[in-house]
Parts: C-alpha cells; sequence; structure tokens
C-alpha cells in the first residue's frame, strides 16, 4: 500500500488515507468475495479490524443482520468519512453496526464472540508487539471455529523496528508469523487469494478442522477482471459534460442543505 503524504491530506483523504484510491473498490470487492466463499452468511457476527473508512465495511454492513457488524479503527474521523459517504445514515440505522476507536485492538467492548475476524492489511504496517498485542485481545472474543482471514506482506527479512510505519509498508517471513499465531494456538494456512496490493492472505482458526476448504482463487480473478471492466465504463461515464454538470448541481445542493 503506498499512499504518498500528500494523498492523505487531500480533498479525498478518507479514501486515500487506506491504500491506492484506484483499488479501493477492488480491495473491497476481494474482501467480501473471500469472506462468503469462506462461508461467511448474513446470520454470521463478523469483527473487522482496521476497518477504516468502511471500505469493505459499506458492502459486509447491508449484507449482515442488523448488530451482526462490528469495526475497530483508532481514527475515528475514517469512520465518520466512510458512513457519511460510503454508506448513509439511513443504512447504519438500519443495520445498527458498532464502531470502537482504540489503538490497543480491545474488541471486549462489543460484549459478543464472533464467528470471523477479517484483519485487512494491519500487520503489512504493524511492529511484532503489535501483532501480538491484536492476536491477544482478538483471541478473547472468538468461538473455537471462528475463522480469521488476515493479510501481510511476506518478505525474506523481518520488520524489527517498533513504531507502527505508515504509510509504508513492512514485510515478515512466513515462519514469524506461523510463530506469532501458535503463542495463541492458532491454526493458520496461507492460501493464493488474488490481492490488488499483492498482500499475502493467511486463514487461521483455533483448530485445524475448523479453517475452511480455501475457495477457487479463478472465480475471484474473474470477479477482479469485471470489477476493472466496469471501473472503466464509469471512468468514461463520468467523464462526460453532462454527468459532470450533475455531480456539480449534487454538490450545490449539498452544500445548501447544510
Amino acid at each position: 500500500m503506498e499512499v504518498t503524504e500528500k494523498a492523505t491530506k487531500s480533498a479525498n483523504d478518507y479514501r486515500a488515507y487506506v491504500g491506492p484510491m484506484d483499488t479501493y473498490d477492488l480491495v473491497a470487492a476481494t474482501q467480501f468475495n473471500l469472506l462468503t466463499s469462506l462461508g461467511l452468511r448474513e446470520h454470521h457476527y463478523l469483527l473487522d479490524i482496521g476497518c477504516g473508512s468502511l471500505r469493505a465495511g459499506r458492502l459486509f454492513i447491508p449484507y449482515l443482520q442488523p448488530e451482526h457488524y462490528c469495526g475497530i479503527e483508532p481514527n475515528s474521523w475514517l469512520i465518520k468519512e466512510g458512513i457519511q459517504n460510503e454508506c448513509g445514515y439511513d443504512l447504519i440505522a438500519l443495520k445498527k453496526p458498532s464502531f470502537d476507536s482504540n489503538y490497543e485492538f480491545q474488541s471486549t467492548m462489543f460484549r459478543r464472540k464472533f464467528d470471523f475476524v477479517l484483519i485487512h492489511s494491519i500487520f503489512t504496517h504493524a511492529t511484532q508487539k503489535q501483532i501480538t498485542n491484536c492476536l491477544s485481545e482478538t483471541v478473547r472474543v472468538i468461538k473455537p471455529n471462528t475463522v480469521f482471514a488476515i493479510t501481510f506482506i511476506e518478505g525474506s527479512e523481518d520488520y524489527e523496528g517498533d513504531e507502527w510505519v505508515y504509510p509504508n509498508v513492512v514485510a515478515y517471513k512466513m515462519s514469524t508469523m506461523q510463530a506469532l499465531m501458535e503463542r495463541f494456538d492458532l491454526c493458520f494456512q496461507p492460501f493464493d487469494w488474488p490481492h490488488p496490493n499483492k498482500h499475502t492472505w493467511l486463514l487461521m482458526s483455533p483448530t485445524k478442522e475448523s479453517i475452511p476448504t480455501c475457495p477457487d482463487t479463478a472465480s475471484s480473478a474473474r470477479m477482479i477482471s469485471e470489477l476493472e471492466y466496469y471501473k472503466r465504463r464509469v471512468e468514461k461515464l463520468e467523464s462526460s459534460l453532462y454527468v459532470k454538470i450533475g455531480i456539480k448541481a449534487k454538490k450545490l445542493i449539498r452544500k445548501l442543505k447544510s
């Protein structure tokens, strides 16, 4: 994930802050497609650690039953912008997701156990101590068959620093990630699932039997190809003079209402 300092402070920063803006939709779609392929259904409870500006939350919240989505994001302004610009307040009122803004990955405040845990693009910036703390807090709110879906950057050397790295990324050896997870008696399995930003995916669960069969990656690859095609069509449409006029008129109306 490469985000320049300028991008994080731009007019559209709620999107730029969480990754390249041109893959915002693709990253969300791959997460949603992955979890539903792994067995996520509307009645399950999902914990989204590092939910950001609801890049994936805008897909999970309408899909899940009310009160079944919980997100942790230390930057509360990202959640606010995500609700305002991606979900809308009516959807939030209808689906009643829960959010918390803490830096320690604490999730017990939701007072529930989760069927699925998504930790996307957190370990790509975190220290080993922060990864350990995240896992330590998360295992307190899981069930015997909870499924984790996690991303990290696989490398030949481990990041040894003691500071969160952002917007740059850090890498870890696969053996290091395995050792960190085994400290909490979590079984893990790396698997090949497309990611627009070249992250490596891991599946984890308290038991090997609870790790789902890895889904067909071909279906995700087709989905990404189709999304890119339709994104190009949308970009072409947005360049239309009439669409530009309509967008300006909508912004003006919104500004007058506020």
